[in-house]
């Protein structure tokens, strides 16, 4: 049977993104709060990591298991491979802006990657959801 970490689109990956987005709005107020940078980046390289580790899971688990069971899935799960690489492109963004203490176009690039990330989970959700149920039937 193949799992979908669905917690980690759900909640840890958009809530991780969320809070390093509420960090650079903390920053922005000229550092009223002590540790806000601190934070931000420790907040960043977890959510990095979290991503990686998730996107890592889907392209050598999860998305070779789909295309074995469902070779007419590959069109699709190569375009959310596609995708993958521009969330890697966001996040590699998010993290030079961060390390610049460029906290405007840090907040820029952090909202651009939250619609982008919360769009590839509704395409990932809608394409994967209904082959991972016949994968795990036939199982």
């Amino acid at each position: 049977m193949i799992a979908v970490r669905r917690d980690e689109h759900d909640g840890v990956l958009t809530g991780a993104l969320a809070e390093i987005i509420g960090y650079i709005r903390m920053g922005a107020y000229g550092g009223i709060a002590d540790g806000v940078e601190q934070a931000l980046r420790g907040a960043a390289d977890e959510f990095v990591a979290k991503l990686a580790a998730h996107l890592r899971h889907e392209e050598e688990l999860l998305f070779p298991a789909l295309r074995k069971s469902d070779p007419g899935s590959a069109p699709e799960i190569a375009k959310l491979e596609e995708e993958h690489q521009l969330l890697r492109v966001y996040a590699t963004e998010l993290a030079h802006r961060i390390k610049a203490k460029d906290a405007e176009g840090a907040f820029e690039v952090s909202r651009s990657f939250l619609a982008a990330l919360f769009d590839h989970i509704d395409r990932e959700r809608r394409s994967v959801d209904a082959r991972l149920k016949l994968l795990n039937a036939g199982s």
